[in-house]
């Protein structure tokens, strides 16, 4: 197997685009002994059903994180320097392009928050967007926003993160998670779904939530669940920076290559 005829690009040629590059890979690359290091176990898995890749040694190494920069900070803290109000639950969405962001699960993340304002007691949730200096309609929009645009400075995310409540990754796909990652290094905990490689980075009820995908009401669910009980939620969020300080710090990463 060596591409053509790609139903991504809608070929029907077996000399298509495809299988020009994959020659174009493929003759550099076989004598050569390659070892393929994905970030997650789901790049293992493509890689491993590739015809390139598929009798590779395959290690899997995760990406690392500067866990200097992201840290645990005081919610008080983090809103105030933020002009946000101390009450009020904050959920936050980060992405570039925003919620028009289809591959970031945009549309799913708006059908989420219109299940969520249903529920008498859950529509008083405030939604904190980063990656795109245009927000959404507000009209159209489920619930109140307020929008950082692209935030270029780690100090001010690690600001954004720890004023949020929760972060809900709705991604449709991950190669590991880097937002995911952030949040739970500042001690906020994620509402994401059960695929790619976001399952690498959360641990369903340990410390986050991992939804069915690509289901609004189960993105949802998980929301309600991370947040309906205080106790849960501060092991929740203690057990989020344990995960990331064992597996994700630069450190041990380097000593895992």
């Amino acid at each position: 197997m060596n591409c053509g005829d790609c139903p991504q690009l809608r070929s029907r040629k077996d000399q298509d685009l495809s299988r020009r590059v994959w020659n174009h890979k493929n003759r550099p690359w076989r004598d050569l002994d390659i070892t393929v290091v994905p970030p997650s176990r789901w790049l293992a898995s493509c890689a491993g059903s590739s015809s390139l890749f598929a009798n590779r040694r395959i290690e899997i190494i995760p990406n690392g994180l500067d866990l200097r920069v992201f840290t645990p900070m005081e919610k008080h803290a983090a809103r105030q320097a933020l002009g946000l109000p101390q009450e009020g639950r904050f959920l936050l969405f980060s992405a570039m392009g925003g919620p028009a962001n289809w591959e970031k699960g945009g549309d799913i993340l708006s059908q989420c928050l219109g299940v969520l304002t249903r529920k008498p007691g859950d529509n008083k949730v405030t939604m904190l967007l980063t990656g795109s200096s245009k927000g959404p309609d507000r009209e159209a929009f489920p619930t109140p926003f307020i929008n950082f645009g692209r935030v270029k400075e780690d100090e001010h995310m690690k600001q954004v993160y720890a004023a949020a409540d929760l972060t809900v990754v709705s991604s449709r796909s991950e190669s590991l998670g880097y937002v995911a990652m952030e949040s739970m290094a500042c001690g906020t905990p994620c509402v994401a779904f059960d695929n790619s490689g976001t399952k690498d980075v959360v641990d369903h009820m340990l410390n986050g939530y991992l939804a069915r995908p690509f289901e609004p009401d189960a993105l949802a669910e998980g929301v309600r669940w991370v947040l309906e009980n205080p106790s849960r939620y501060k092991r929740l969020a203690a057990a989020a920076r344990e995960k990331v300080e064992k597996v994700f710090s630069l450190e041990q990463v380097a000593k895992s290559h």
